[in-house]
């Protein structure tokens, strides 16, 4: 066996080579799946590796507090078989929008760009980036999308969790009074509830429904419980977004 690795070893590039001794030597550990490099600059992956492509525990978490905030995943055109993520942010939240890149860069084959466009009457200029196209992402589309409307699967109690929540706010929420709203203005009101329950039952927040203009559900998580909130939260805050859960 060691002298087919051995000769298997030198058929390969210096460079990787010198990659592979690096990582045979490395005594440390990692949980894994936080430690992903980027592909950002590679080829199209062959319908195999495709396929062999999952999001890992923390990767999922993280997509998930995005899709229930400001993130999309969608088909490029009928034609494709497979999804992509896609996420935008404020050119002053370039920060957090960093993070997230490159916690997802491993999936990408494209740096970010810049967009612009108009929201309540304003230019708005962002930066955005989409993944590959990816059947993990396909998984995702079917799990929370029912005829191409976001939706909030029944799934989402053990979806969201810590780091979920995490970037959800960092998404969608902001203060209100001493406590924090959360902006879920595309879900429907069985779905608000729904996240209700998951944040009452689950986290022990004390949390209820208003309707901003008469129309638009949102949850409101009451003052008592934002120092449970901040604990749960903050280790897996962006330093630039800490803002939201300040007094």
């Amino acid at each position: 066996m060691l002298a087919i690795l051995f000769s298997f070893l030198i058929q390969l590039p210096f460079d990787l080579l010198s990659d592979f001794v690096i990582y045979a030597e490395s005594t440390d550990l990692v949980p894994w799946g936080s430690d992903l490099s980027t592909n950002v600059g590679y080829p199209r992956f062959p319908k195999l590796v495709s396929s062999m492509v999952v999001l890992s525990p923390y990767v999922l978490s993280v997509a998930t507090g995005l899709i229930l905030g400001d993130a999309w995943v969608s088909f490029s055109s009928k034609h494709h078989k497979n999804a992509h993520l896609a996420f935008r942010q404020s050119v002053s939240h370039f920060a957090y929008f960093w993070s997230v890149f490159t916690t997802f860069s491993h999936y990408c084959s494209s740096l970010p760009f810049p967009t612009s466009g108009l929201r309540e009457g304003k230019r708005f200029f962002g930066v955005e980036f989409f993944t590959r196209a990816l059947p993990c992402f396909t998984a995702l589309h079917a799990l929370f999308y029912i005829n191409g409307v976001k939706i909030v699967p029944e799934e989402i109690f053990h979806l969201l969790d810590d780091v979920a929540l995490a970037h959800w706010i960092m998404n969608d929420g902001y203060k209100a009074a001493s406590g924090l709203a959360l902006c879920t203005d595309s879900f429907t009101v069985p779905d608000v509830v729904r996240l209700m329950n998951v944040l009452m039952v689950k986290f022990g927040l004390d949390c209820t429904l208003f309707m901003k203009g008469g129309k638009y559900p949102r949850i409101f998580i009451r003052t008592s419980s934002m120092p449970r909130l901040r604990a749960l939260v903050l280790p897996h805050m962006d330093p630039s977004m800490i803002y939201k859960l300040r007094g």
